[in-house]
């Protein structure tokens, strides 16, 4: 507790304080307790407000533990700053994976597999939602790629707001590029590259899509239309020939 940030309301902020070899670092926990309620490194308190505080406390606690025992395993060295960078996410090397990498390799992974588990217009879909995935990040982030550990529910809801204003998506197209996308994010939480689904609390829903058929007056319209360009005229007679025949 620091009590030199006392409250008006007579609550002490806890703050957490990280110690290797001497060397020690400080960071608020968003969260303050009466005095009289604090004992060593939890509150006594038996109200929801106390629980959240202490469950809090804990689950910070765990990932620290754990960032020191994976420095002890790999032999790297340790010290409070390093496990500062790693736990707030500003370690390089931690950093690992971005999103623009993963979504290349996968889309390059697919491209393999043409004609086997992907058709070239499946291809083509993944290729252009990585197109816009980058574009939105140059024009609404100023940035050309962030780590997949910086990616949160926030990232998503600009990143779908970007698609249906500025590259004019409507709402099923928009959610069809989210869901590529959303492929992206579970290969990296399957390869523990992440540890947070940012689309957890996102539930994609289509519009339903009435289709509109030609009448048979339209449809002989268009047969008896005569058609110079050689390309269009082919065009033409494949649609006639799937309408006709009911053949896709």
């Amino acid at each position: 507790m620091k009590e030199s940030k006392a409250l008006k309301n007579g609550e002490i902020p806890v703050y957490i304080r990280v110690t290797v070899n001497g060397q020690a670092f400080t960071f608020n926990m968003q969260g303050s307790v009466l005095p009289s309620l604090w004992s060593q490194e939890k509150s006594k308190g038996k109200d929801r407000k106390a629980q959240e505080l202490n469950h809090y406390i804990e689950s910070v606690k765990f990932p620290l533990y754990k960032i020191h025992r994976e420095l002890e395993i790999d032999g790297k060295p340790i010290s409070a700053q390093i496990i500062k960078d790693i736990f707030l996410g500003n370690n390089k090397e931690e950093n690992g994976k971005t999103s623009v990498q993963v979504h290349t390799e996968h889309n390059e992974r697919c491209r393999k597999l043409i004609n086997t588990e992907y058709s070239p217009s499946t291809i083509y879909k993944f290729d252009a939602s990585l197109k816009f995935l980058q574009e939105f990040m140059r024009k609404e982030l100023d940035k050309e790629d962030i780590p997949l550990n910086k990616i949160n529910e926030n990232f998503i809801r600009q990143y779908e707001t970007y698609l249906k204003t500025e590259r004019g998506c409507n709402h099923n197209s928009a959610i069809k590029h989210l869901k590529i996308f959303k492929k992206v994010i579970r290969i990296a939480l399957a390869n523990d590259w992440i540890q947070k689904d940012p689309f957890a609390s996102i539930k994609f829903h289509l519009e339903e899509v009435h289709v509109d058929f030609l009448t048979m007056e339209e449809l002989d319209l268009l047969v008896n239309k005569d058609i110079s360009n050689k390309r269009l005229s082919q065009v033409r007679d494949v649609f006639v020939f799937c309408g006709f025949t009911d053949v896709a």
